[in-house]
């Protein structure tokens, strides 16, 4: 015993020392992967951007041998409104059949210029919109901001902005802002007048953009404001919930029309804004599936038009071909034919990169351009400035402040820059990507003092400038992490000691409490799996890898318990025993083609989209049948437990229909088309349902988020309940009921944090569940004679099981593939933690399921003493238990009277409670054995975690030169912290180990 004991204490510090590690390691290698990206302080001004040989060159191109004074070029407009429409894809814009009819008519007329702006992940909000104020390149730390409304840390309060600029510019008026709050959150007592809306309420498709249209007519009259930022949600909000096919897409396009129809008609008609410039702009782009985040054209292709009667004296005929010598002349191949063809790569126009807006916008408003800018001035709006030396101007000063920014990058190049001798002719090819800029520097200065010779001359050398500014952008973009190797390989070395640990841990614990498992299964799939991670298109598709494991090694399960049954066993059995695994292989195929994720295919139909959600009576017949399956098994499990059917259904008659009124409300307002068609029986139905709550007089008594706070109480107070009866229970085995109890309950908060959709996938986890646990998994402990190992259950449910369910369920391993949609459920204010807690279990609801299931098998297996599920047989067992204690009771009565013992004797024999045979646990069930039952279970969890998390770092840092180490590598890197502190450490340790000493004590 006390080897057994001083075993348990050496397991549960190495567990410790392991679980410690992984969070260390991740922190560090966060801080050596996504550096905070160093900035230059300060505004820029006009005189920072000259020199010598700037002069100089002014000078000789505008045809003037002397030298001239520079002063800053002017600007072209005054003014400007500066809409953003989230999620504004290029051919939501410019593709024939969209709602941008009126755009389509400016852009055929010469007065809009239109562009597809090529937009660098992560695509989301808060880094796109410091792409488009500051020009560069934004932190991929900001996906993880850019859920925090609180957060302060990613202000741009002490950046250079076209905005500070704006706002610094002597003798101009306010800045304004309506729309996205997370212009509030960057920009920090810069707006004088504003009205800012959450960006998370992604169910509201109406009020949060009526909010910023009902601010703009009265705008539009006053004087006192340079610049106007309306930044619209609705779009991406229906996306997010429907797709970019839905119905209200169409409906939304139109409205944003209109608004352009009356800001721009407004230009036109009142004298103040006849120097207002429109930009009509999307922060990203959307997917097939309405999500973004990731890299796909779709997402990275927003729309880009600036809008003004003055383009009209610049705009092209409309056959009129690009021009060679100028990569950024605006003017595509199909010239202003709108609207265009549906192109698949969302390629509309000419495409430039959406930092170029930055210094466009800087030299129309006659601003400096912001001193981090990356962007290169889009050379289409040249011949908006008649004189030469103003559009050499332009380009010189943009030329030397990305010249400021690679000299920053790269310490000690100054000089190159300065002097440059014949190396750069003769030894050009064989110099670095640094190097040979410097040398195009000098070689595009030099022909620039020939440039005022003549127009094509001076054509070419703005041609050779733009080329330039292309290839330090794409230098200073590549560049933009600058990896501290040494945090990269500390937290390497962290987590290999991690896997050393648990590894050894996990083999001590296995050959005390499970000797006669193979380990063989699990090493091959952790193998596998981190393999795997080293390859860009797996790690997009990783749900194929889940999918096929799970398939396969259930189908081996299966075959095995199959081939273990006995000879003399009836033929049918046999028969019936390869029906469940046809079953269950035939759910597995369900699950799999449930919801279509991944990269290449996501948004493609699959079995929700072709045959549940189009018909509403086959999605809500599924959706109360398994309401109905939970309410069933937690009435039995309550039962049981109070030991009175009538209390139970008392409790479970309360609990349950407020959840089912809180979905059907929450689906009416989040996706009101699932109701059905009016007039139809189930929307009949369903409104019967909607009207509980309301008062009298049809108004809502009790709001959405007051319904989801009911539910919660309700589900909370009794799960409360149940516990409180298993910490109380006497009798060890009736914990089990208890135990279910809770986990009914916890398929409700399941359900109300799952989509609509989605919720038939719990009929199908419980039927598969209940096939692994009909298997006899978890009863090969020491000394088992048949079933199938521990091993094999937390290799089946506590690993593939919980990804398998987190792909089915629509994840990925894109940022965009994060579901918002029930993060807000009963949050009335924001809260980081009552929304991140939400979000996650929105998205990681089937693996937390999968999680807790694995822990209530093994609890069963101890206490039962044989696994099994199946609620009739333990109710059996049971009724056998009480029977043997009455026979036991009154047989001791009536040896008591036979003997004629004295009456103080007999009345004591009968408070005295007689012994009643009970199966007993396995010889080798020890007190001493029974903890490492658990511990090694966690350890071989935790030795997968870190294993996996290993590979992971391991890929990001061999691969962090990839084309797409930000676009595939980054995300799962993301992903993996969340595995890893969330599954591994909140659920699977936290959770299954409370679950666990609850269940044992």
């Amino acid at each position: 015993m006390s080897t057994y004991k001083s075993t348990g204490r050496i397991t549960a510090g190495l567990l410790i020392l392991a679980n410690v590690l992984i969070p260390v390691s991740i922190l560090i290698f966060a801080t050596g992967f996504f550096p905070y990206k160093p900035v230059l302080p300060g505004l820029a001004k006009f005189e920072d951007y000259q020199d010598d040989t700037w002069k100089q060159t002014a000078a000789d191109s505008a045809g003037d041998s002397n030298e001239i004074e520079v002063k800053g070029p002017s600007g072209k407009f005054d003014m400007v409104v500066f809409m953003v429409v989230d999620a504004l894809r290029s051919d939501f814009v410019f593709m024939e059949g969209m709602g941008f009819e009126y755009t389509h008519q400016l852009i055929r007329q010469g007065s809009a210029m239109p562009f597809t702006a090529h937009a660098t992940s992560p695509t989301i909000t808060m880094p796109r919109i410091k792409a488009i104020t500051t020009g560069g390149i934004p932190s991929f730390l900001d996906v993880i901001l850019n859920f925090d409304e609180a957060d302060t840390s990613s202000s741009l309060a002490s950046q250079d902005t076209w905005l500070a600029q704006m706002r610094a510019r002597e003798g101009d008026g306010k800045l304004l802002l309506y729309g996205d709050d997370t212009w509030l959150k960057l920009f920090p007592g810069m707006f004088d007048r504003y009205d800012g809306t959450s960006s998370f309420f992604v169910s509201d498709f109406t009020e949060v953009d009526n909010n910023v249209t009902r601010h703009i007519a009265g705008e539009l009259q006053n004087n006192d404001w340079n610049t106007m930022v309306l930044h619209y949600l609705g779009l991406d909000h229906i996306g997010h919930k429907t797709g970019p096919r839905s119905p209200h897409m169409l409906p939304k396009q139109r409205e944003m029309d209109a608004i352009v129809r009356e800001i721009y008609e407004a230009i036109e008609t009142q004298e103040h804004l006849k120097n207002t410039l429109l930009v009509l702009c999307g922060d990203h782009g959307m997917n097939d599936a309405g999500n973004h985040g990731a890299s796909s054209p779709g997402e990275t292709s927003p729309a880009l038009v600036f809008i003004s009667p003055k383009f009209k004296s610049i705009a092209p005929p409309a056959t009129e071909p690009s021009i060679p010598a100028c990569k950024r002349c605006g003017v595509g191949g199909e010239g202003r034919l709108c609207p265009m063809r549906y192109r698949e790569d969302f390629q509309y126009y000419d495409t430039v990169e959406q930092s170029d807006l930055v210094p466009t916008l800087a030299a129309l408003l006659g601003v400096p351009v912001p001193k981090n800018n990356l962007g290169a001035f889009i050379g289409a709006f040249l011949p908006l400035w008649e004189w030469k030396e103003e559009r050499t101007q332009i380009l010189m000063r943009n030329a030397l402040q990305i010249r400021g920014i690679v000299e920053a990058g790269f310490p000690g190049l100054g000089e190159g820059f300065e002097v440059r001798n014949g190396e750069c002719d003769e030894d050009g090819e064989r110099l670095g990507d640094v190097e040979r800029l410097a040398c195009h520097w000098h070689a595009w200065v030099a022909k620039g003092r020939v440039a005022g010779e003549g127009d094509e001359v001076y054509e070419e050398w703005v041609g050779d400038v733009s080329r330039w500014l292309l290839d330090a952008q794409t230098l200073m973009t590549s560049m933009a992490s600058n990896y501290n190797m040494t945090r990269l390989y500390q937290g390497i070395g962290l987590v290999v000691v991690a896997i050393i640990s648990s590894g050894t841990a996990f083999h001590i614990s296995r050959r005390i409490s499970e000797p006669q498992s193979s380990t063989i299964p699990f090493v091959l799939t952790t193998a596998a799996y981190g393999t795997m991670m080293f390859a860009s298109s797996y790690v997009e598709e990783e749900h194929h890898f889940w999918y096929s494991a799970s398939t396969l090694y259930v189908a081996y399960l299966g075959s095995k318990s199959i081939a273990a049954t006995s000879p003399s066993s009836p033929r049918c059995k046999k028969y019936f025993e390869c029906g469940k695994l046809a079953g269950a292989l035939l759910a597995m195929r369900v699950l799999r083609g449930w919801n279509q994720t991944g990269q290449k295919w996501a948004g493609e139909p699959d079995l929700v989209k072709r045959f549940v959600l189009p018909y509403p009576a086959v999605l809500w017949a599924l959706v109360f049948g398994t309401y109905a399956t939970v309410w069933w098994n937690l009435t039995s499990n309550m039962a049981i437990m109070l030991k009175s059917k009538i209390l139970a259904c008392m409790w479970t008659i309360v609990v349950v229909p407020v959840a089912i009124v809180f979905k059907v409300s929450f689906t009416g307002e989040d996706a009101p088309e699932l109701l059905g068609g009016e007039g139809t029986a189930v929307k009949k139905g369903l409104d019967l349902i909607l009207n509980v709550g309301r008062g009298h007089d049809g108004k809502v008594g009790l709001g959405l988020v007051q319904k989801a706070q009911l539910t919660f109480v309700a589900v909370g107070f009794l799960a409360f309940f149940a516990m409180h009866g298993v910490l109380s229970e006497v009798v060890p085995r009736r914990r089990v009921w208890g135990l279910r109890a809770a986990m009914d309950l916890w398929d409700l908060v399941f359900l109300m944090q799952t989509r609509t959709g989605n919720l038939p996938l719990l009929v199908l986890a419980r039927g598969l569940g209940t096939y692994l646990s009909s298997l006899g998994l978890g009863a090969g402990w020491a000394g088992a004679t048949k079933g199938l190992g521990r091993l094999e259950w937390t290799l089946a449910m506590g690993i593939m099981m919980q990804y398998a369910s987190f792909f089915a369920m629509g994840g990925s391993n894109a940022i965009s593939s994060v579901d918002l949609s029930s993060a807000y459920n009963g949050v009335a204010r924001y809260s980081i933690v009552s929304v991140g807690i939400l979000t996650y279990l929105g998205n990681w609801a089937g693996s937390v399921w999968w999680s807790l299931r694995c822990v209530m098998g093994l609890l069963e297996r101890r206490w039962v003493g044989e696994y099994v599920v199946e609620t009739e047989w333990l109710r059996e067992m049971e009724r056998e238990v009480l029977d043997a204690e009455k026979k036991a009771k009154a047989q001791a009565e009536e040896e008591a009277e036979e003997q004629g013992e004295m009456e103080g004797e007999c009345a004591e024999q009968k408070k005295s409670k007689p012994a009643v045979p009970r199966k007993a646990p396995p010889a080798d069930l020890t007190a001493d054995v029974e903890p490492l039952l658990f511990t090694t279970h966690a350890a071989q969890l935790t030795v997968f975690t870190a294993c996996s998390l290993a590979a992971v770092m391991m890929a990001c840092t061999v691969l962090r030169t990839h084309l797409f180490i930000w676009t595939v590598f980054s995300p799962k890197y993301l992903y993996s912290m969340v595995w890893c502190l969330g599954q591994h450490l909140v659920v699977n340790l936290g959770l299954g180990g409370g679950l666990w000493w609850v269940g044992s004590a």
